[in-house]
């Protein structure tokens, strides 16, 4: 009996051990948390997707086009005074030509691309703006701001060469806001 007992004690701890250690493997979700701004623009394109596909000819489809760009122009330019706020976005490419530094990100159907031609004598806010910019690795998840230059392109959906929606935009680290 008191062997019986000493096997159940150590059997119900080994079970206990290694229940506790696969908890320990497993890693948190690293779920992303969306901004107001970003899941504004989500649902505007998932509708403007909707819309578009539920119409067959393609003058309507134009028109659809155009009152969704209309949302989007009243919604970058006049809402948020050019600047959306804490975009959770993946650099696509870095490309570097002697001092000017473009940048590309998405998030997904949404394309932010920009040129930025620094000088080579440049205050130190500048510098830390193009060591940033350079240092910024393809595939790499951020949180960024961004200064709107344009009120963006809406593109047919069924030009699949593009991206829904393309924005002339400045990238902005969060500590620059500082």
């Amino acid at each position: 009996m008191k062997s019986n007992l000493v096997l159940l004690l150590t059997s119900t701890f080994f079970l206990f051990i290694f229940s506790c250690n696969d908890s320990f493997k497993k890693k948190p979700e690293n779920k992303i948390v969306y901004s107001k701004n970003q899941q504004y623009l989500f649902n505007l394109l998932d509708s403007y997707k909707s819309e578009y596909f539920a119409t067959q000819r393609q003058d309507l489809r134009d028109a659809v086009r155009e009152k969704y760009f209309e949302k989007l122009r009243y919604f970058l330019i006049d809402s948020l005074g050019r600047q959306l706020d804490s975009m959770n976005v993946t650099v696509d490419t870095v490309i570097q030509k002697g001092w000017l530094v473009t940048t590309q990100f998405h998030s997904r159907d949404i394309e932010f691309k920009y040129d930025l031609e620094f000088k080579d004598s440049m205050d130190s806010k500048a510098n830390s703006i193009y060591e940033w910019m350079r240092n910024l690795k393809p595939k790499s998840n951020y949180t960024l701001n961004f200064i709107l230059l344009g009120s963006g392109e809406l593109n047919d959906l069924e030009d699949t060469s593009k991206s829904m929606l393309k924005m002339m935009a400045l990238p902005e680290p969060l500590a620059a806001q500082q």
